[in-house]
């Protein structure tokens, strides 16, 4: 599923949306409280920045446009200074502005933040009815240009933009080109929207428009989804959400930090739009609306949300691991150091003593035996001569024939027993710690008078009581493990050759 999601979002960009509806100029106030007020019990805020951003239906196509994709935007705003800031901002954002049209005011909304806290809100709403002419200029330029779209979002925020004769004619349009059309209305004004594709709701207002209550929520969405002949989309804050297409989608939402939920649904409007106009179903939409949304909530104030940032959610488990692999390794610096700097001075022993070292582990922990004896044999970073290395897990007719006459526990006790020699270094890799293949080995290697090391994990197991040193990686997840003995293979390797190149110089 999160393969097909990214393919979906790295095809975003280059599609066109136009988005018509109600425009607004958000600004926001940025400050710090240190005192309240002796006038009134309310706090002082210091202003330190003053930042202002599409609103509305602008803010719904600045997403489109961070998303990669080419947004139109259609609407009306103000002829006066909130006007020109507005304009100003919607045209930094990369939004195409031919089908705005200026007159009367602008509705502004201040939102006053301090730290990631929003304390007030201010809004500035005329309440203006646009006169027949603007409504009639916005109806022509919206409808000229929706046959060059991929998609189209209608977003009523009830502000006087939109009539229900404008809704149904790009409805209709839009329709007739086989256009998809996103509807987010409030909900007096749903079933102007009838015919959409799909109709997007939050649980409370999908109450609304239903005009039921219901602990059944399919019937709930199947009235919905009759009454305004559309699919619908219902969120519901970090609950699941609901696309209802005739049968019931429950969509699920990534879990964030929440700070704000301002400009959430907007976010969630301009994904979903995006997503089925590069193909995606409703379902595979939905859960692109969410995780967009999601990102959105933990951030102050209205926002948008790059794709990069959804991409990089979809990719949470790729960053776990990452994380994982990284806190282990913490562990070991924590706890193992003095361990790995011993293991390369008992290395650096046996090399200057004329003596070799045998490794072996079962599995992964074969590869990594094989991994440290190469780097031995052949070098790691330094030009040098080749030291005495033997992997026990590389012939096949050794240990099949081992196995098959003694059994699989004895195949490597059983070649320390003819390889090795009182002097030599032998090195037993366990992820568990209790390989019986691996305790038998160095218990042989030991009577032999060999030096012995253990590569472990979780608690060491039994290989902590057997081995004269164990070198313990404390993770119970084999794979962080496995990586973590290659980087410690890797430091071993590294520290020998420093400590060993003044001898090799003295020696050539």
């Amino acid at each position: 599923m999160k393969g097909r999601l990214k393919q979906l979002m790295l095809s975003f960009e280059g599609k066109k949306i136009l988005v018509i509806g109600d425009i607004m100029l958000d600004k926001t106030t940025k400050g710090n409280v240190t005192r309240v007020s002796p006038e009134a019990p309310v706090p002082v805020v210091d202003i330190v920045s003053e930042t202002f951003s599409p609103g509305g239906a602008g803010n719904v196509a600045a997403n489109i446009a961070i998303l990669s994709a080419k947004a139109s935007l259609a609407g009306i705003i103000g002829k006066d200074y909130g006007g020109v800031i507005l304009l100003n901002t919607l045209t930094k954002n990369g939004l195409n502005t031919e089908a705005i049209i200026q007159e009367s005011e602008t509705i502004t909304k201040e939102r006053v933040i301090s730290g990631t806290q929003q304390i007030l809100r201010i809004d500035t709403e005329p309440g203006i009815e646009h006169n027949n002419e603007a409504s009639a200029s916005l109806k022509k330029l919206a409808l000229r240009l929706i046959q060059h779209q991929n998609a189209v979002i209608i977003s009523d925020y009830s502000k006087g933009t939109l009539t229900e004769e404008l809704a149904s004619a790009i409805i209709q349009e839009a329709n007739k080109h086989k256009i998809p059309v996103i509807s987010d209305p409030k909900p007096e004004h749903a079933r102007w929207y009838k015919g959409s594709t799909v109709i997007c709701l939050n649980k409370t207002e999908a109450n609304k428009v239903a005009g039921i209550k219901t602990s059944d929520w399919e019937s709930l969405c199947n009235t919905l989804h009759h009454t305004l002949s559309s699919n619908i989309f219902i969120t519901a804050g970090s609950e699941d959400s609901t696309i209802y297409d005739g049968t019931m989608h429950e969509i699920s939402v990534p879990k964030s930090h929440f700070v704000d939920k301002s400009g959430a649904g907007d976010t969630s409007t301009a994904a979903l739009a995006l997503a089925i106009a590069s193909g995606a179903s409703l379902e595979e939409a939905g859960h692109i609306a969410n995780h967009a949304a999601s990102i959105v909530v933990s951030k102050a104030g209205v926002s948008t949300v790059s794709i990069n940032e959804v991409l990089a959610l979809l990719r949470h488990d790729i960053s776990n691991f990452i994380r994982e692999n990284m806190e282990v390794k913490q562990a070991v610096i924590d706890t193992q150091l003095d361990k790995i700097e011993r293991l390369a001075n008992y290395i650096v022993d046996v090399y200057k003593n004329h003596k070799k070292i045998l490794i072996f582990g079962n599995g992964g922990s074969a590869a990594d035996a094989q991994h440290f004896a190469a780097e031995l044999v052949g070098r790691y970073k330094m030009e040098r001569q080749g030291l005495p290395a033997i992997a026990l897990t590389t012939d096949t007719s050794a240990i099949t024939a081992i196995a098959n006459d003694y059994g699989y526990d004895e195949i490597f006790s059983r070649q320390v027993e003819a390889l090795a020699n009182s002097g030599d270094l032998v090195v037993g890799i366990t992820t568990s710690g209790n390989s019986p293949n691996v305790i038998l080995a160095l218990e042989k290697a030991k009577k032999i008078g060999c030096k012995t090391v253990g590569f472990g994990g979780k608690d060491g197991g039994k290989l902590k009581d057997i081995a004269d040193m164990t070198i313990i990686v404390p993770s119970s997840n084999t794979p962080r493990i496995q990586e973590t003995h290659i980087t410690i293979i890797h430091i071993v390797c590294e520290l020998l050759e420093k400590e060993m190149a003044p001898h090799w110089r003295a020696a050539a």
